[in-house]
């Protein structure tokens, strides 16, 4: 279509009685939406400055350009009429709502539609691993989502949204670098790089000579300076027939290689545990404590990504805030 084409006018967001006309020209075509100067002013005080100016002569609608994308400002405008639900949204709306509404200084929508993206990115470790066993997971869905969502998360300063999405990127890195290197930025090709690096690091200190003892570690009644052969014949002592702890040493340290050659998912290959990595000789307390044993070196690794990919501090009990419900 050429620029001569006529106005298109949009049918759910022209009301008869609106005294406002936002035009938004894209591809050529002007799109018009007739709304209401109390909405508007309302809802967003950069609106409101814009209405404060003179008023056209002969009772005509106040006209408004903006310079935003026409999807992005249907989503807006829809999410003030109350059109669109929160719960209906999809990731594109919900971003493209998310920049207007920083862009425009819109708070309550703006935090809302931080919730929103939450549910699917979320910062609690519980409600990822959730999600993820919900949904599963598709590289050509969410790698192009987590490019977006750091750019904007970025120009709104929603830090929230940050961790998880260079996480996903970063277990991606090493076989699609050349992809992400091309969209982003230099500054988070680097962060990127460099947090691939320490995360790497960390993985490789949960593997020092000492880990065995700290295994060991695992009951009241032992102590530091007990060897490991006399914590040994306290287990054997303790929990009858049962191999621990040398299937339990083994496993840990095949967990910790797993998650350093996966290349995806580190956090999830580290909490993972099943019959196969234990055998049957290891009793089902000692189970379970080892699965917490690697819970709690996943969580270490997961609230440690802002400081390892230069991302801006986020609030500890975030990390615990869980979003699960909305999944």
């Amino acid at each position: 279509m050429s620029s001569s084409s006529s106005p298109v006018e949009h049918e759910d967001l022209w009301f008869e009685d609106g005294d406002v006309v936002m035009n938004v020209t894209e591809g050529g075509v002007e799109h018009r939406f007739r709304v209401h100067r109390s909405i508007l002013a309302i809802a967003s005080p950069v609106f409101r400055d814009m209405l404060s100016m003179p008023q056209p002569s002969g009772g005509q609608d106040l006209p408004i350009s903006l310079l935003d994308a026409v999807q992005d400002v249907t989503a807006l405008l829809g999410a003030l009429y109350v059109f669109r639900k929160a719960q209906t949204m999809n990731f594109d709306v919900a971003l493209g709502i998310l920049h207007l509404s920083h862009k425009y200084q819109i708070e309550g929508l703006q935090d809302a539609m931080t919730q929103k993206l939450l549910e699917e990115w979320p910062l609690s470790r519980h409600d990822y691993v959730a999600r993820l066993s919900l949904h599963g997971y598709s590289a050509d869905i969410r790698i192009p989502q987590a490019l977006k969502l750091i750019d904007v998360a970025q120009r709104c300063q929603a830090s929230v949204l940050l961790p998880t999405a260079f996480y996903e990127l970063a277990c991606v890195w090493e076989t699609r670098w050349e992809e992400l290197a091309r969209s982003l930025s230099l500054e988070n090709v680097g962060r990127l790089a460099v947090g691939l690096a320490r995360f790497k690091r960390r993985l490789v200190t949960f593997r020092k000579p000492d880990t065995r003892r700290q295994l060991l570690m695992w009951d009241c009644e032992t102590s530091d300076d007990d060897d490991p052969g006399t914590i040994h014949q306290y287990h054997e002592d303790t929990f009858d027939r049962c191999a621990w702890p040398c299937p339990l040493y083994q496993a840990y340290q095949a967990k910790l290689s797993e998650c350093m050659n996966c290349g995806a998912f580190m956090i999830l290959a580290l909490g993972r545990i099943g019959q196969e990595d234990l055998g049957d000789d290891v009793c089902g307390q000692c189970r379970a404590w080892f699965e917490n044993v690697l819970a709690n070196k996943a969580q270490e690794l997961w609230e440690s990504i802002p400081d390892d990919f230069n991302l801006p501090k986020v609030d500890a009990h975030l990390y615990s805030q869980s979003q699960v419900k909305m999944l």
